[in-house]
């Protein structure tokens, strides 16, 4: 007859003992694709923080439209599926909520400081009396709704404890008085300052998040080195990140290229040219790096961002001759083209670094393969934080340790981001393991896409003319 035993207990009685557990399912941990941040102003939402959106709609109704609004349009038109949004503010220069008296019997105050258009309107509810209701209205547009008895003993302060449990918008307070008819818009609040190293600040906030790639909404010059400067920052301490930035075609073309090779940084790209979108506006500057930087986090490290149609364009905002297309590749400036069937879409898929360093090879020019290895690092990195302190320092440890690294770098195998059989885990031969350290050697081929297809047509003419 068998008997449950526990985990670790040894019976005193021969016999067949057993247990029962779950089993284990997770496989090696993935990658994370999809993803965009980006540090901005705003007139409404949250200061100094950062909420995570799954769509347009979402971002829209926490932080209204602005510049950096429309940067996050292009992100999930590229092809985003999330957005981290940090929305900055100095806390010398807070701005000011709007505020308003709403009758005699309630008042009123904007959840965030901004110059956000808030307008609250009460009423009785229509086709019904005895209930009052309360409606917020942003830009003319209802987005909530309230409803209370109007008989109650204070019917001003119930609306106004139901404004403050659900509403997104405004922070009530009700008095003793009767509710009436109004249509009161809050007066302007103000926005908040912002200054350089706000967002500086911004980037830092953003960093325990997980994202691909991050823009700002500005094209300041001194914004977009400090960004350069948090992302080898980030990179110094383990995050795996890109950023975009994005010129305009008034600027004279040999200045862009010097722009762009003055990076000379595998994750800095700088997009030269934008494109003509469908209504015959211009997208360059801020709003291309948001389409770039969309559309790099949404491409997996498998597939790459070259020669792939953008479908929102329909012309590019500048014409250039062929050898402009090869000095661009040159200089480290990614460009947009059309092909054959007048398709825009992106020329190449460089990214700024042009001199390599003695640690680096050509394939960290190009964005796919520096996603590759962005990619491998971070799960390599995110698999053996788990490890830490839960495996002995002894061959079993150095077994398990070598287990799970060659799992993901098998799985990514057999996603094609790595070549087949080109991955080794092992040990340091040089730095055998002692105390509390191990060292390990990662060695793996990332895999590069096809581009450049050489035909040799040979001919002759007809032997029996």
């Amino acid at each position: 007859m068998s008997q449950i035993f526990k985990a670790g207990e040894e019976k005193v009685r021969p016999g067949v003992y057993y247990r029962h557990s779950s089993r284990d399912r997770k496989g090696p941990v993935g990658a994370i694709d999809g993803i965009v941040a980006i540090v901005m102003r705003s007139g409404w939402g949250p200061v100094n923080t950062v909420t995570s959106h799954d769509s347009y709609e979402s971002a829209l109704l926490a932080y209204g439209d602005s510049a950096g609004m429309k940067a996050i349009k292009c992100f999930f038109d590229a092809g985003a599926t999330t957005v981290q949004v940090c929305r900055i503010a100095s806390e010398s220069s807070p701005g000011v909520p709007g505020e308003a008296a709403i009758g005699e019997f309630m008042s009123v105050t904007a959840k965030y400081a901004g110059d956000y258009p808030i307008k609250v309107k009460t009423q009785n509810k229509p086709g019904d009396s005895s209930k009052w209701q309360c409606l917020i209205l942003v830009n003319g547009v209802v987005k909530e709704t309230y409803t209370v008895e109007a008989d109650t003993a204070s019917p001003a302060a119930d609306l106004a404890a139901v404004i403050n449990k659900q509403s997104a918008y405004i922070i009530a307070e009700g008095k003793e008085a009767a509710i009436t008819a109004t249509e009161t818009n809050l007066t302007s609040g103000t926005n908040p300052g912002v200054t350089n190293a706000d967002y500086a600040a911004g980037f830092y906030a953003l960093e325990p998040y997980p994202y691909n790639v991050i823009i700002t909404d500005t094209e300041d010059e001194a914004v977009d080195t400090l960004l350069t400067e948090y992302i080898n920052h980030a990179h110094v301490n383990g995050k795996f990140i890109m950023a975009v930035f994005a010129g305009k075609t008034a600027t004279p073309f040999e200045d862009r290229k010097k722009k762009a090779a003055s990076y000379n940084n595998p994750q800095i790209i700088y997009v030269g040219n934008g494109g003509i979108d469908k209504d015959g506006n211009t997208v360059e500057g801020m709003l291309m790096a948001a389409h770039t930087a969309g559309a790099i986090a949404a491409t997996p490290s498998n597939q790459a961002i070259t020669r792939v149609p953008i479908t929102s364009f329909v012309d590019v905002s500048e014409k250039l001759k062929n050898e402009q297309y090869e000095e661009a590749i040159s200089s480290g400036m990614l460009l947009l083209s059309m092909n054959a069937e007048s398709e825009v879409w992106f020329d190449s898929g460089c990214n700024t670094l042009v001199t390599l360093g003695d640690n680096q090879d050509a394939g960290w020019k190009k964005i796919k393969r520096t996603k590759v290895r962005n990619e491998l690092m971070d799960r390599l990195n995110r698999t053996m934080e788990k490890k830490v302190a839960r495996v002995n320092c002894d061959p079993d440890g150095v077994a398990d340790i070598i287990q799970s690294g060659m799992g993901v770098m098998k799985a990514m195998e057999g996603e094609n981001k790595l070549a087949s059989g080109s991955s080794q885990f092992y040990e340091d031969p040089d730095n055998p393991y002692r105390g509390d350290s191990g060292w390990f050697i990662v060695e793996a081929d990332d895999l590069d896409k096809l581009e450049k297809i050489y035909l040799h047509y040979r001919f002759r003419s007809n032997q029996y003319a």
